[in-house]
């Protein structure tokens, strides 16, 4: 079966696949697959259930374009040739609707930064992860200081492309497989993962600071901000996801008291 060859085709099928009827001979069934691996899926299903139905697939036609379908394929005997007759159709444009809309449900809007739902969601699994491995992770809470200062001095529009920016430099301070998430207004978060030491949050947090200092470009103006972080880690200053993020806003409050443009861990 894996090594079976095309025979036939209709119409549509060699327009979906820009292939010509006197192609056919020389392509292989696994060259339409994106993923190959989804080949040898269906071929295994094919030979435990002799049928696979309404399958989800990436595919892609002879120049590389990918395109998602709803496969059915049949085992059947043709002229006593053990065949395969497979049946698409081509649901791309729906199935990239549906990335849209699970994106905007997972996504702040004006940053692309993953939203309040994602992080709590991610912060529940490293949650559930730290527990079984008996890890560490940290949660970094950013308030900025002064914010509404600056929309009612230069207007929402720039207080949204600032928001933006600040999103943009706090990505580049983080280290990959970290996430950085907009709650909401001008709080961001950040969690940190892989066990790290007091040290790097440490070293994190001061160079998110860094680099938030230097002015921001809002259209003519120049507008400097800073921020207030508090920090929480667990499994020290909480197991819980409530206590973590609790704690985190505690000590960021506490650093805006003490003069704000500063961090604390929480105490």
């Amino acid at each position: 079966l894996p090594e079976h060859l095309i025979t036939y085709a209709n119409a549509r099928a060699l327009d979906q696949f820009k292939v010509s009827e006197a192609q056919l001979g020389g392509v292989a069934v696994q060259d339409f697959y994106a993923d190959k691996a989804e080949r040898h899926l269906v071929i295994e299903e094919l030979r435990t259930k002799g049928s696979v139905r309404d399958r989800e697939i990436q595919l892609q036609d002879t120049a590389g374009n990918k395109f998602w379908t709803l496969l059915s394929s049949q085992r059947l005997r043709v002229r006593d040739r053990d065949c395969i007759l497979t049946a698409f159709n081509n649901i791309d444009d729906r199935k990239q609707a549906q990335e849209k809309l699970q994106h905007r449900a997972f996504h702040d809007e004006l940053t692309g930064l993953p939203n309040r739902a994602m992080f709590m969601d991610t912060l529940s699994r490293t949650l559930h992860r730290a527990e079984r491995k008996r890890g560490s992770f940290s949660v970094l809470f950013i308030d900025l200081d002064h914010f509404k200062d600056v929309n009612d001095t230069y207007g929402h529009s720039a207080g949204d492309l600032l928001l933006q920016q600040v999103a943009e430099r706090v990505r580049m301070c983080v280290r990959e497989g970290d996430l950085v998430a907009r709650l909401g207004g001008d709080e961001f978060v950040v969690l940190l993962e892989a066990d790290p030491s007091t040290e790097d949050v440490a070293s994190i947090a001061r160079k998110l600071q860094l680099h938030l200092e230097p002015a921001h470009m809002l259209g003519a103006n120049n507008v400097q901000v800073t921020a207030s972080i508090g920090i929480s880690s667990y499994p020290k200053d909480g197991t819980q996801l409530d206590a973590l993020l609790r704690n985190a806003d505690s000590a960021m409050y506490r650093a805006k008291q003490s003069g704000r443009n500063s961090f604390l861990f929480h105490s």
